[in-house]
């Protein structure tokens, strides 16, 4: 009861933080954010699915949009703002959920009151600043974790069943959540303990009850007429590099090279060396078999989702950003991981002592690693709401222009101010690259558009500054501190 009392306390003062922190500038928005906002005041507006341009999305899932428009119809606000008190609950909950994991898992006393603070301070909860999906996605993956959990424990299918529904819901947040789907179904069928008809069982009722609502989906999806953008399938090799870059992202949740941590990685050490080292391999492997279906069920989710977006990033999009944003959700299960085979029995004081070091030093960790990004939050704000943003001599030049039909990379900002008329700059790699740069050359020589490029858009998949500069040479460009703006030329014997 203490424990709970505890976490409860956890919940209060996160929310507390949380609401500290983004009360100035609220939730940063990205070109995503814009989207969900746009699709969410079309469901309010009862126009279905369509962006401002009543042209269908289903680029994103539907889940999070529909969250938000009920959010504002709850609270009487903006969608914008509906997001903020999205975020608000999903912050306060996560503790909460967070311990009742713990509690099925019986886990010592310690774990119940250091995994949720970890959890709700760590890389996992970054993206809450944002008006993004990745607050609500890691909610419904520990609601799923936690009802399969109970299925495993309690053999009963109703957990099963319950485990499924969400699931659904958790691939109608962000499609990532299939790889997450794809492990559980792999637990079913292939590790789970159980007689041959009772995995495929198991398999076939998890599996309908997931599929059930993202079939409404794609039959919805499929059924409109308008251009469909799911995903398209093509095959490009996933490279060393953005391997090595999923290992540093999650190396970064555990090790960095500051004075504090290494101290702290010195009292683990030397902790270690005094107690008997030779006996932990043992310990290990005893708490290993004593949780065997948990221990295999978060291995599973863990590498099957890290192998789905290894696959994507193969066939489907290469340029799926590598970093928190699209792994730190699997920050939880690892640290849930961890503390399953470290959870030694009490008589073991010492080595104890060593494990509740280690874990005081992760919540340090996060905090360390992750309260710069909360400050500047609190300062500056984050994303299109941010002063960077507000300030930008590029947009204010464009305002004062009436700049209506433009070129940019920042497609997102443009949409806000729904008076600018925005097109996307090429893609570098696009197999219609050169017609693309050649029909935007033409427009802006005939004065019919501007190209606005923002300096902290760095995508990589966009034509660069460079080549834009180079290639618009003979073009009037105005030079800004955020930016460039590219216009007809003076004359037409520049060109």
């Amino acid at each position: 009861m203490k424990a709970k009392f505890f976490v409860l306390l956890v919940s209060i003062l996160s929310l507390g933080s949380y609401l500290c922190f983004t009360h100035s500038f609220k939730l940063g928005l990205t070109s995503d954010s814009v989207q969900y906002m746009f699709v969410a005041e079309s469901l309010l507006n009862g126009d279905g699915f369509v962006d401002e341009d009543g042209i269908f999305v289903s680029h994103w899932p539907p889940l999070y949009s529909i969250m938000l428009a009920l959010f504002s119809k709850i609270t009487s606000t903006t969608v914008q703002l509906a997001g903020w008190y999205l975020n608000a609950f999903l912050i306060f909950s996560l503790p909460l959920i967070t311990y009742k994991i713990v509690k099925i898992l019986e886990l010592k006393f310690f774990y119940k009151i250091t995994l949720p603070i970890i959890i709700v301070t760590s890389a996992a909860v970054l993206r809450h600043t944002y008006l993004l999906s990745e607050g609500l996605f890691l909610s419904l993956l520990l609601i799923i974790l936690l009802l399969f959990l109970k299925f495993i424990k309690h053999d009963n299918i109703k957990y099963l069943i319950g485990s499924g529904i969400v699931s659904g819901l958790l691939i109608l947040t962000r499609y990532a959540g299939i790889g997450f789907i794809t492990g559980c179904c792999i637990y079913l069928l292939f590790i789970q303990p159980k007689t041959i008809g009772f995995k495929l069982r198991t398999l076939i009722i998890y599996s309908l009850c997931t599929a059930s609502l993202f079939l409404l989906w794609l039959l919805y999806s499929y059924g409109m007429d308008a251009p469909r953008n799911i995903r398209e399938f093509y095959f490009h090799p996933v490279s060393l590099h953005q391997l090595f870059r999923i290992l540093k992202t999650i190396a970064h949740w555990f090790v960095s090279l500051t004075f504090v941590n290494a101290i702290f990685l010195v009292l683990i050490i030397v902790g270690l060396l005094k107690t008997q080292i030779t006996l932990i391999p043992r310990l290990i492997k005893n708490n290993i078999v004593t949780y065997k279906p948990y221990v295999r069920l978060l291995t599973t989710l863990i590498v099957s989702y890290v192998l789905f977006i290894i696959v994507a990033l193969s066939f489907f999009d290469s340029e799926i950003p590598i970093g928190n944003r699209i792994f730190s959700c699997v920050f939880p299960l690892i640290i849930l991981l961890i503390a399953l085979i470290l959870n030694f029995k009490i008589e073991y004081k010492q080595l104890n002592l060593v494990v509740s070091l280690s874990f005081i030093f992760l919540f340090y960790h996060s905090i360390d690693n992750n309260k710069s990004i909360w400050k500047n939050h609190y300062n500056n704000g984050s994303g299109y709401t941010s002063l960077a943003w507000k300030n930008s001599e590029v947009l204010q030049h464009a305002f004062q222009n009436n700049l209506l039909d433009v070129y940019s990379n920042a497609y997102g900002v443009m949409r806000l101010h729904k008076n600018i008329t925005t097109t996307l700059v090429p893609v570098a790699k696009s197999e219609q690259f050169t017609q693309d740069i050649s029909f935007m050359a033409k427009e802006v020589a005939l004065g019919k558009r501007d190209i606005l490029l923002f300096n902290k858009m760095n995508r990589g998949y966009f034509v660069s500054k460079e080549f834009l500069l180079d290639y618009f040479k003979n073009y009037n460009i105005s030079y800004f501190k955020d930016g460039i703006i590219i216009s007809k030329p003076l004359t037409t014997n520049n060109l």
